[in-house]
């Protein structure tokens, strides 16, 4: 399930004519008009939530599956004659432009053996999206993938990888996911673990993550804490432009959910900050030579409702506020563009 996650990342493409117009803008010495150029280019050439672009801008969530968690009951197959599971996946975002998009995977148990003593899983399957930007351009792109998970007690390691077309430009990329599950005298779940991923249009990221979650009578109590560093992909104009790609991200997620039956409902709580790790330079529109550390963060407080069936059947569906901002004046629409009214949709199901 964790593959959609990276399918569902932004990729831009490389439009000769708009790179020209920023170049010609930045050798009249308008940086700010180049960066414009960029804005309007990459609105019609991004994927998902985030729209990675030449600044690496907007800020929403780009892992929606984790916005989007699976319930703790449900997070392994419990019926080994399921061998097929699907996911659907959608997001939106209200702010100065709308933004949307829906994902689609299902995956098929090709075949099951041991490594070093350890029962060894192969999925083979595909994702499919739909998304849509400024202008309301809607694209589409479809990835085979292949899976192998590792079991060793309370150990797991997942390797996924894949490779497909988005946007008409070819995609390959792959991850590893290690972690380990331990549950304590008070029934405190928790899972550590480190996570590698590497895309040729997407971000590549190296980074570690904690979940804690526990049962409480009627009560779900859920926690999460990432530290990563990550690169997104920029388009480097030329000297009078530098935008810093790799940043550094740390997310903090939690909600608290009340049981009724199958369903269950509460609140959640959303922050994602990141920093550059060196300065962002640019001109201004008097020509005269900026620079600063860029450095972000996004809150989203929501709404939860939770659906989980003992057939293997669940669903999650989030609507809440997204508040953005920055402190570097490269971008000072950023808060605009990244603030809203936000759903995310997620459905899975195991046959």
């Amino acid at each position: 399930m964790i593959v959609l996650s990276l399918l569902l990342l932004g990729c831009a493409s490389d439009d000769s004519m708009a790179l020209a117009q920023a170049k010609r803008s930045l050798v009249q010495g308008d940086t700010l008009g180049a960066i414009e150029t960029m804005h309007e280019w990459s609105s019609t050439h991004e994927v998902g939530q985030e729209f990675i672009d030449f600044l690496g801008w907007l800020h929403l969530p780009d892992e929606p599956l984790d916005s989007v968690s699976v319930p703790q009951e449900l997070s392994r197959i419990d019926n080994p004659d399921r061998r097929w599971r699907m996911r659907v996946d959608g997001s939106g975002l209200s702010s100065s432009d709308l933004s949307w998009d829906l994902g689609t995977m299902l995956l098929s148990r090709l075949g099951e053996t041991r490594m070093f003593g350890a029962p060894m899983t192969v999925d083979i399957g595909f994702a499919s999206m739909f998304w849509s930007g400024a202008e309301d351009k809607l694209g589409w792109g479809i990835d085979p993938l292949v899976g192998i998970a590792l079991s060793a007690g309370t150990w797991d390691l997942r390797l996924d990888g894949w490779s497909g077309v988005f946007d008409s430009q070819w995609e390959l990329g792959s991850m590893a996911v290690v972690s380990k599950v331990t549950v304590d005298s008070f029934g405190l779940r928790r899972r550590l673990g480190g996570i590698l991923r590497g895309s040729r249009l997407g971000t590549s990221l190296v980074g570690g993550f904690c979940h804690w979650d526990k049962l409480q009578g009627d009560w779900i109590w859920e926690a999460k804490g990432d530290l990563r560093l990550r690169h997104d992909p920029v388009a480097s104009i030329n000297d009078s432009l530098v935008i810093r790609g790799t940043r550094l991200q740390a997310i903090a997620r939690g909600l608290v959910l009340y049981r009724l039956g199958k369903w269950a409902m509460g609140p959640s709580l959303d922050i994602d900050t990141r920093t550059s790790l060196a300065s962002d330079s640019w001109l201004d529109e008097k020509g005269a030579h900026r620079e600063s550390v860029r450095q972000d963060a996004s809150f989203t407080a929501a709404a939860v409702v939770r659906l989980s069936a003992a057939n293997g059947l669940w669903g999650e569906g989030r609507l809440g506020w997204t508040e953005a901002s920055i402190n570097s004046s490269i971008d000072q629409d950023f808060s605009d563009r990244n603030t809203g009214m936000a759903t995310n949709v997620g459905l899975g199901l195991s046959f």
